[in-house]
């Protein structure tokens, strides 16, 4: 499967336009990460030098057939623990995979791959639509296993309440988890396996409760994170707080590893969740180029939008899907808003409105009450805008299993929020998130088109995104890439898109630093090659979700790495 990201707010949406050297309009569409225990072959042919090379050339980093690539006794010594990777189909993975179960093992990591010069790629739950959390060579550190949580009622540093801190390993579900038994919930991502400390949380994080609560950079009071040079820090308000900020919008795997996170908890709130569908009587992906007039569908669905800020601002919020003749939403309420006389209120005449349009049927909806929870940017006027029913027509993606998928997770809390972070300032007018999806070649650059002033969400973009650093950081970009030569002179750590890519490029299937630093256009390219790669079986190596690869450590290896790191 692979993917264009769009957001959208109450107009402001992000959506991920390629880059067309030609000054074609067709867009290649991106797809899903590798997952970080997805481990397989090191360094397959694709990806290694021509020749073997005795040593690396100046400014790259080594690969295995460098005469001074570390031997397998000095990865041991150095990390114990460290293990090549499982094969997996002939994918080109790290030569050797650290899992760590302390931070420990996570300072020594860095300190190794710094030391001697090894790439080195951080995985987490593996959820990154452009596969940064993987590469073809050195060294993947895994910081799945980093867990632990504990609730506290205060927390005296920045604000008084309840909050959570945990370690980077545990997903969304299992903090929820372990903080209901408090009356306690998070904001997460969608799906459960997500982790909340990881990349989600350091470049946006979107969720079903962010339009109550704020995005997941709102939510962050604290980390802890081992930067380029292995040390230990704390980043707050008050401690490191340039670093604070930079985590806190700038991405994940660049300033540091995040070990731990202390952040914001609120009591469960009961919930609503309203299911509706609506079919349109045939299929209406078209548009008339002559008179720029859509179908009655398009323009259906453009009312949905129209609609959407009014509704987030009762409490609405959610997910909807547009097939070619058919939308579906699962939206929800929360706390004061639930209830679902309420949800009829508002959605009854939204739905039989969009029912009398011309080739609409009936909607169907339910209803349901919950106890307890466990790439352009659109804002409002993009939203209200009468071009939108021609720009969402024009950006259906034709292709196979080709969707537009809405996420009314903006306005609100997002809108309001008062936090000090270097997320994508287009968040903060906006309450669409709507991305493009299909298998093959298709075109959104009508959405870019619509809402210039937006942006797209770095996490769920296309790698080539035009005007990468506008449209992923906007004003914020040129205080990251300070704060990232403060804190990581020497680009321990990289990934693209990311903060100071273009400081860096691939040459001949290593990363070397650039030659000439020049202000792109599109992101330089990843290592990575196993982008679009598939099983030969057929499965898809980039899913979001696959399972774990790897046998878990125990704890002898977290302790010995633990005394390793001390006599250093």
């Amino acid at each position: 499967m692979r993917f264009l990201i769009i957001l959208a707010g109450l107009a402001a949406s992000a959506v991920a336009v390629p880059h067309d050297d030609h000054n074609s309009t067709e867009v290649v569409v991106i797809p899903t990460s590798t997952h970080s225990h997805d481990h397989g072959a090191s360094v397959p042919p694709s990806s290694s030098p021509t020749s073997p090379a005795t040593s690396a050339p100046t400014g790259c980093c080594l690969l295995h057939t460098d005469a001074d690539f570390p031997t397998p006794a000095e990865w041991a010594s150095a990390l114990p623990g460290v293990q090549p990777p499982t094969p997996f189909g002939t994918h080109a993975r790290p030569d050797y995979v650290l899992r760590a179960t302390c931070v420990a093992q996570v300072q020594s990591a860095v300190r190794f791959a710094a030391a001697r010069n090894i790439r080195l790629s951080v995985l987490n739950s593996g959820h990154d639509f452009l596969g940064r959390n993987d590469a073809p060579s050195g060294l993947s550190l895994d910081i799945s296993k980093l867990g632990g949580v504990r609730v506290a009622t205060v927390y005296t540093a920045t604000r008084e309440g309840a909050v959570v801190t945990f370690g980077a390993g545990l997903s969304t579900q299992q903090i929820n988890d372990a903080v209901d038994r408090s009356g306690l919930t998070t904001v997460g991502a969608a799906h459960g396996s997500v982790k909340t400390a990881g990349g989600w949380g350091q470049a946006g994080g979107h969720g079903p409760l962010s339009s109550k609560y704020g995005l997941g950079v709102d939510q962050v009071l604290e980390y802890k994170v081992v930067i380029a040079n292995g040390s230990l820090l704390t980043a707050n308000s008050l401690s490191e707080p340039d670093l604070f900020w930079a985590l806190r919008g700038g991405g994940g795997g660049t300033f540091g590893v995040v070990v731990e996170a202390t952040i914001k908890a609120y009591p469960t709130p009961r919930m609503t969740v309203t299911n509706w569908w609506i079919n349109a009587t045939s299929s209406s992906t078209t548009t008339n180029s002559t008179t720029n007039s859509t179908s009655e569908y398009w323009d259906a669905v453009a009312y949905l939008h129209s609609q959407f800020p009014a509704l987030n601002k009762r409490g609405v919020q959610g997910y909807f899907y547009i097939y070619p003749a058919a939308v579906q939403g699962v939206f929800m309420t929360a706390g004061s808003d639930a209830g679902i006389s309420a949800a009829k209120e508002r959605w009854e005449p939204v739905l039989k409105r969009m029912g009398r349009f011309p080739g609409m049927k009936p909607a169907t909806a339910k209803y349901y009450d919950y106890a307890s929870y466990k790439a352009r940017l659109l804002s409002a006027a993009h939203l209200r805008s009468p071009r939108l029913a021609s720009a969402l027509a024009a950006a259906y993606p034709r292709a196979h299993e080709g969707l537009l998928r809405g996420h009314l997770v903006g306005g609100g809390a997002v809108l309001s929020s008062g936090e000090n972070t270097s997320v994508l300032p287009a968040w903060r007018s906006a309450y669409v998130h709507l991305v493009g999806t299909g298998v093959g070649r298709f075109n959104v650059s009508s959405l870019r088109t619509l809402a210039p002033d937006s942006g797209a969400y770095v996490n769920e973009a296309s790698a080539l995104n035009p005007h990468w650093k506008g449209d992923f950081w906007g004003g914020n970009y040129k205080r990251l890439a300070e704060i990232k030569t403060t804190y990581d002179p020497e680009g321990v750590f990289w990934i693209t898109p990311g903060i100071g890519a273009d400081r860096y490029e691939v040459r001949d299937g290593r990363l070397c630093r650039s030659k000439e630093v020049r202000d792109t256009e599109i992101a330089p390219t990843s290592d990575n090659v196993n982008i679009g790669v598939r099983h030969k079986e057929g499965y898809d190596t980039l899913s979001a979700f696959p399972g774990a690869m790897e046998p878990d450590l125990d704890q002898g290896t977290c302790r010995a790495a633990a005394e390793g790191h001390a006599r250093r």
